[in-house]
């Protein structure tokens, strides 16, 4: 088997792929790693050129639903399902639980119903959570800046103290 991976996008993107390989071949799975520059990455992604890959996603609004239909959303363009759904995953019941979710209003019964949703694609191995990457951000003294949720760092926000 061969793990794709981009290797310039991620805080050591390849060398995670690498554990996962040996790891994976210790088991018995022979598997080896081809990296590669997100730019040719995702292209190939895409065309789904690739069955088993790393990808990462930023969640803005700090829930789920986000990457749930994103990236594991079974392929429905009139619904935006699916974009990034590059390893084929499609469960109809997810699916369904993750409309009704983006359908309701109470934050309550919407959080739970993105657990399920988000439950039904874990235990299938639609996705397996590896890595929490943390953005770090660094000024000199006397400059005060607030981290986005969206990691995106524009110049306007750095503030004098």
């Amino acid at each position: 088997m061969t793990l794709h991976t981009p290797n310039n996008r991620y805080v050591n993107d390849e060398k995670i792929a690498q554990t996962i390989a040996q790891n994976l071949t210790r088991v018995g799975i022979a598997t080896k790693v081809e990296g590669m520059p997100m730019a040719t990455y995702s292209s190939k992604g895409i065309k789904h050129e690739w069955s088993f890959g790393l990808l990462g996603w930023g969640a803005q609004t700090g829930e789920v639903s986000s990457p749930l239909r994103a990236l594991l959303a079974c392929e429905d363009s009139k619904k935006g399902f699916g974009t990034t759904n590059w390893g084929e995953y499609c469960n109809p019941k997810m699916d369904a639980v993750l409309e009704k979710a983006l359908a309701t209003v109470d934050d309550g019964e919407r959080s739970k119903l993105l657990q399920e949703a988000t439950a039904i694609a874990i235990n299938d191995g639609g996705i397996i959570p590896i890595h929490q990457q943390v953005t770090t951000w660094a000024t000199q003294k006397g400059i005060v800046y607030v981290p986005r949720t969206d990691e995106r760092t524009y110049a306007h926000n750095f503030k004098p103290q």
